[in-house]
């Protein structure tokens, strides 16, 4: 089951991943899915397990040499299987394992001779079961070919137009924010970009575009948006794709900045899996993560992988004013394995977290915690299961995902979709359900069907949209498919996220529907129509000055993006609805600086700059920068040294780095870090290693090949 689970994570981490520029990435077009087949399965004779490789790897792959290239398939599987996956290279006719390679996708070698070489997946069960893919031919071109041929990003597959792009059993991925002003009178779009960018498009109150910005994604990947009460903007980003935080966690694992209103970078907060106890969190990122805060602390939280390599949620508390990390105790366990989506949000007394599991627990649940305990104290916890997922521990199958939650003055609100939980493994369609919980009295709680959809039809994007006068939002989209009757040929439901599928099993979208409810969970009458225009998947809807607003891309490659704006008056008055814009790929006008090893030549966008005291140096395999120029000369910011301790004293943009000469341990905003090599006197210049600018800058990169260190302030 856990390898079914990191099949499906590896999915996500790398279609987000797809098409960013320059990584010179090269993928081939298959999908990766394991789904299940129904339980009872007619298609497995005897009793035994079968698997099915139902998108097979492309037959051949063309790269040039170094570039980083993976393969990947999709396959299903009898309910119940453990599936494991292996790896092969046919080497003289002979299949010989590659050491190692049990994940899928499966990322080549990076020191692949140039020439043609063979690959398959073998996919085995625990009861002995086998199936192989197709081979996979990897033409292996010289670096400096002009033949090599990038495949298309699959991106579309994720397009948030096309229905159903949720991924269904767990939660929305993320695509864009829609975020009112905190002055007021407008409000502004976040989009983030495949190229390791995202987008602000500031708008007024009567929809004229004011202001374009694009800033850079600093550790390439948003997990989350949060608007904070203190009037700054902030952005939790991960680094998309890496599994380096496993085997250390001493890296950056996760990165928390602030900006200000107008979106000029304040400062950061580094976290490493160290400091947290977890491996790693990277898996805040593909699935909905929240933030929250009340004016004192701010919460992340989200999902990770455990020390004990499992899955599950994870909160993590910080002050809101000097963004270090808190202590955080509840009196009970807040444990949710496989728990993908995540909600957070406070109340008068309480910390409020929705999440969804499908092992312990197997349900929607929401935990109520204290808010503010007393010192010393672990805050009280109450977990309130608000609906029971039918099928075995783990199956990653649940028919439901969580949609929206909310609180109201007497009760807490959480809204989502999902199949007829007692005909588990038959029905398809997906109805919008509410459940509310007493503030009083938790326990309490009761869960009302919004919906009563036919077999034939389901919904999708189901959303809880706070208004005002306590009252609340519920929209989501219906549609109808010609999906099979016989018994979940395809368990999972995961047939929008498959373009295969869809072709398959046509969906023929029917209506987007709202229903203004109560504070009490109450229906104000019933079911508005907005027929023709879609929700997008990720993008929440925000209430602003009585209009419902939205976008929703639709198309979005390396050289453009399309988007539409929606703006739905609730007074009834006309959907107005604005133009798509278009970007064309272009440079971000970003500044850049540039040294090299051994030389005291340094570059901002190409014009000299006065020279540091002494150059960049390769120490111990570690690349060494000169501290105090690059902080004051190149950022602007301030350095103290003490004499008698050798200590190292820096601010830049906010953030205090302190260091002491000799000694491995540098501590940023007193967070320790290791780097594998501590600081060093040379001439009277301090070097420090190349990563500890990482937290002060939006960007490093180092060029082996050239010598070059890369720098974006």
């Amino acid at each position: 089951m856990f390898k079914r689970l990191i099949c499906l994570c590896l999915l996500l981490i790398l279609v987000s991943s797809l098409g960013t520029a320059g990584t010179g990435a090269v993928f081939a077009s298959a999908r990766l899915q394991q789904t299940s087949l129904g339980n009872p399965n007619p298609y497995s004779p005897n009793g035994k397990h079968r698997i099915e490789f139902i998108t097979q790897p492309q037959q051949s792959l063309q790269i040039s040499q170094g570039q980083s290239a993976a393969i990947y398939v999709k396959i299903r599987a009898s309910h119940g299987a453990v599936v494991s996956l292996q790896w092969f290279q046919i080497i003289g006719g002979q299949q010989q394992p590659i050491n190692g390679a049990t994940s899928n996708p499966f990322v080549l070698p990076s020191d692949l001779a140039v020439g043609n070489h063979t690959f398959l997946c073998v996919a085995s069960a625990q009861d002995g079961t086998t199936a192989s893919s197709q081979t996979t031919v990897v033409s292996v071109l010289p670096a400096d070919s002009a033949d090599a041929q990038a495949i298309g990003s699959p991106y579309e597959y994720l397009r948030p137009s096309l229905p159903g792009m949720e991924v269904s059993n767990w939660g929305f991925l993320r695509s864009g924010y829609v975020v009112a002003d905190m002055e007021g009178g407008g409000f502004s779009l976040l989009i983030p970009r495949l190229d390791d960018y995202f987008i602000i498009e500031k708008y007024s109150s009567d929809l004229q575009l004011i202001e374009t910005r694009m800033l850079h994604t600093e550790l390439n990947s948003i997990a989350a948006y949060h608007q904070g009460s203190d009037g700054y903007n902030y952005i939790l980003t991960y680094p998309l794709g890496t599994t380096e935080h496993i085997n250390d966690k001493t890296l950056e694992d996760m990165r928390l900045t602030r900006y200000d209103s107008d979106w000029q970078r304040i400062c950061s907060l580094s976290i490493t899996s160290h400091a947290i106890s977890y491996i790693t969190s990277y898996g805040l990122g593909p699935w909905k993560a929240a933030m929250a805060d009340d004016g004192k602390q701010l919460i992340l939280y989200g999902g990770g992988w455990t020390d004990t390599s499992h899955q599950a949620n994870h909160v993590i508390s910080l002050d809101l004013d000097s963004l270090s990390i808190q202590d955080l105790r509840f009196s009970g366990s807040t444990h949710v394995s496989h728990s993908f989506a995540h909600f957070a949000f406070f109340t008068e007394d309480s910390l409020a977290l929705v999440s969804q599991g499908d092992g312990y627990p197997r349900a929607a649940e929401l935990q109520i915690a204290e808010r503010n305990p007393a010192a010393g104290q672990a805050r009280r916890l109450q977990r309130i299961e608000l609906l029971r997922f039918t099928g075995r521990t783990g199956d990653n199958y649940t028919g439901a995902m969580t949609g929206g939650a909310a609180a109201s003055s007497n009760n807490y609100l959480v809204v989502g979709h999902s199949v007829d939980q007692s005909r588990y493994s038959e029905s398809f369609s997906r109805n919008v359900f509410i459940s509310v919980v007493p503030k009083t009295n938790p326990q309490q709680a009761r869960l009302t069907w919004l919906t009563e959809l036919p077999q034939s039809h389901s919904s999708e994007t189901p959303y809880l949209i706070p208004l005002l006068n306590d009252r609340f939002m519920v929209i989501w989209e219906e549609y109808t498919t010609h999906k099979p009757a016989f018994p979940m040929l395809y368990q999972s439901n995961e047939i929008s996220i498959e373009l295969e599928d869809l072709e398959r099993w046509p969906v023929v979208y029917d209506d987007t529907k709202y229903l203004i409810i109560d504070g009490n969970g109450n229906p104000q009458g019933t079911p508005v129509s907005i027929n023709g225009i879609r929700l997008a998947k990720g993008i929440e809807p925000i209430y602003l000055d009585g209009n419902l607003i939205w976008f929703s891309v639709k198309y979005h490659e390396q050289s453009e993006m399309i988007y539409e704006l929606y703006c739905l008056p609730l007074d009834g008055g006309e959907l107005i609805t604005v133009d798509s814009r278009i970007w064309q790929q272009a440079q971000a006008s970003a500044e850049t600086i540039t040294l090299t090893i051994n030389s005291l030549h340094v570059t901002r966008n190409g014009e000299v700059l006065p020279s540091p005291p002494l150059p960049p140096q390769l120490i111990g395999a570690r690349t060494m920068l000169p501290f105090r120029y690059l902080v004051q000369t190149i950022l602007g910011g301030e350095v103290e040294y003490e004499d008698e301790t050798r200590r190292i004293t820096a601010s830049v943009n906010g953030t205090e780095i302190i260091m002491t000469v000799d000694q491995m341990q540098i501590y940023v905003n007193g967070v320790a870090f290791e780097y594998g090599q501590a600081p060093v006197v040379i001439n009277g210049s301090t070097l420090v290693p190349l990563r500890a600018f990482e937290h002060v800058v939006t960007e490093i990169k180092w060029n082996e090949d050239t010598q070059t260190v890369t720098i974006v302030p």
